[in-house]
């Protein structure tokens, strides 16, 4: 979902359900992701993460997609 994200093929969120705690590990790891520059700090954004369904819901109605330049990004990829 995020690669794709960062390909530019969609903007679209994804939303987990942390319920008791369940997926913080992997949200640890995709911000390790993103410390190793793997992944982008506003794509890992668009990864929406809630412990209470409501609070869950109000973050996919209050999202925006990140605006991102594919040539900027694609450049910085040379880069690395």
């Amino acid at each position: 979902m995020l690669t794709w994200a960062q390909l530019n093929i969609h903007h679209k969120p994804c939303g987990l359900l942390n319920v008791c705690g369940y997926y913080t590990k992997l949200t640890s790891l995709l911000d390790y992701a993103v410390d190793e520059q793997f992944i982008e700090p506003e794509h890992r954004r668009m990864l929406l993460i809630d412990e209470v369904p409501e609070a869950l819901l109000t973050k996919f109605e209050e999202y925006q997609p990140p605006k991102v330049n594919k040539a900027t990004w694609a450049l910085q990829m040379d880069r690395r």
